[in-house]
């Protein structure tokens, strides 16, 4: 009887534990910049790029939700409106912040 006791403790922490996880890692990642182009969320890898593509920006994003909310439509941000962006494949968006070009990944 005590080693059925035992697993059951044990599954009961491990599921606390996971929750514990998922809550944080919710939050982490609401509170990543990230734009919805095309039915696709992108999520700003930190990282800068030199110059934008040699084109016309593919989009203008339009509407934007609370910093920690995740956009649920195309144009859409979590960090504001009236950024250029262009869709550059393999699942890569820049987008114009501040004069700068930012990478975002497709996640």
């Amino acid at each position: 009887m005590l080693d059925a006791a035992a697993p059951q403790a044990a599954d009961a922490d491990e599921g606390a534990a996971v929750e514990k996880d998922s809550a944080a890692s919710g939050i982490a990642l609401g509170l990543a910049h990230c734009v919805q182009i095309d039915g696709v969320l992108y999520f700003d890898t930190g990282s800068a790029v030199d110059c934008p593509p040699d084109r016309g920006a593919d989009g203008v994003i339009e509407t934007s939700v609370d910093r920690d909310a995740f956009p649920e439509t195309d144009g859409c941000s979590n960090f504001g409106t009236g950024y250029s962006y262009w869709v550059t494949g393999d699942g890569v968006v820049v987008v114009e912040m501040d004069g700068e070009y930012c990478e975002f990944e497709a996640n």
